[in-house]
């Protein structure tokens, strides 16, 4: 019962931090991401430190200021949106490999030059048995 009662205090708060350290490495990496773009799109990139600071200020008002509005602005979209982007995440990882796969397999069948191919049998080097040619196995 000791146990329960403490994994029932460890897991909320586990799971808080997953997600603060989540948002965290993803914010970042996206406010470096809209520093660059916003210093390689300058006519003439300032290097002075105020410059810089004004930069990283419009970067982070630029990565977390439209997330903000919408959370703000839609408060019970979040569910909704994670839902949506199941279908795009279906297709990115369970559509498009598959696709690949058989693409690739199309191709070697109608392969023109068929000892350019990989055979799972002999070997991408011709060698039987992953022994290389000329190899007596009984040494």
């Amino acid at each position: 019962a000791k146990l329960r009662k403490s994994a029932g205090v460890s897991f909320p708060i586990f799971s808080f931090l997953a997600i603060v350290t989540s948002v965290l490495g993803v914010g970042l990496g996206c406010v470096d991401f809209m520093e660059d773009v916003l210093l390689s799109a300058s006519i003439m990139p300032e290097k002075t430190d105020s410059s810089l600071k004004r930069k990283r200020a419009q970067a982070t008002i630029l990565t977390f200021g439209p997330c903000l509005i919408c959370a703000l602005a839609f408060p019970n979209a979040f569910l909704p949106a994670l839902e949506f982007s199941a279908i795009f995440r279906q297709v990115l990882f369970g559509v498009i490999p598959v696709l690949m796969v058989w693409n690739g397999r199309k191709k070697r069948l109608l392969a023109k030059n068929k000892d350019s191919m990989v055979d799972h049998e002999v070997g991408a080097r011709g060698e039987a048995s992953g022994f290389p040619e000329g190899f007596n196995k009984q040494e």
